[in-house]
């Protein structure tokens, strides 16, 4: 089983512009020391900030090329994997989550499930689409971090897609949470091969 440090080196997969994080000190955006969700069009753009909804907890990180999973001490956890290169995945159990955008984000709601951030200065727009458990706006428009906020529905879980697009977004079908860990396995095992001739 391989595992990685976020700290060090970005979790993400072939082909995308997205990555996740841990950032801290100098490297650390406006929100402080934390993970989160980046685009690099353009750089290294932070767009999220990954908070758990519980009081004083802090994230327990655990990195597989394929799932990562932030769990907090106290209460539950929460996944992400990669469907495909423009989608980031993201359910929870147990735990609430913040994702709290940059302040240089507008926000606008299509419907309650629906909610986009379009982030101007990469260019891109991210739609967050509410798949099951609650969400959330908070924030002021212009004046502070705008965020949704993720709770468990009576199961105790809820989840959530995050697309990445540029003009227009068109609704997608969803796979299921763990067929897109699966496919992301499978891609990485299958480039391990050529990573270890290329290292030689």
């Amino acid at each position: 089983m391989t595992k990685l440090d976020i700290g060090s080196v970005p979790w993400s997969r072939r082909e995308s512009w997205m990555s996740i994080a841990l950032l801290e000190g100098a490297r650390a955006p406006s929100g402080g020391d934390g993970v989160y969700l980046r685009t690099h069009h353009g750089g290294n753009n932070a767009l999220f900030r990954l908070l758990p909804i519980s009081d004083g907890a802090s994230w327990v990180i655990d990195a597989e090329p394929h799932l990562l999973r932030l769990s907090a001490r106290r209460s539950g956890f929460v996944e992400l994997c990669f469907d495909g290169p423009d989608t980031v995945r993201i359910r929870g159990t147990g735990l609430g989550l913040e994702l709290c955008a940059e302040p240089w984000s507008v926000v606008y709601s299509e419907s309650v499930d629906l909610i986009t951030f379009n982030m101007r200065p990469v260019l891109r727009r991210y739609q967050v689409e509410r798949l099951c458990g609650g969400a959330e706006t908070a924030g002021v428009q212009g004046k502070t971090h705008q965020s949704i906020k993720f709770s468990p529905d009576r199961t105790g879980r809820w989840e959530a897609a995050i697309d990445e697009f540029w003009s227009t977004w068109v609704k997608r079908k969803r796979a299921p949470f763990d067929e897109c860990a699966a496919s992301s396995e499978g891609d990485f095992t299958a480039f391990l091969p050529v990573w270890s001739v290329k290292r030689l």
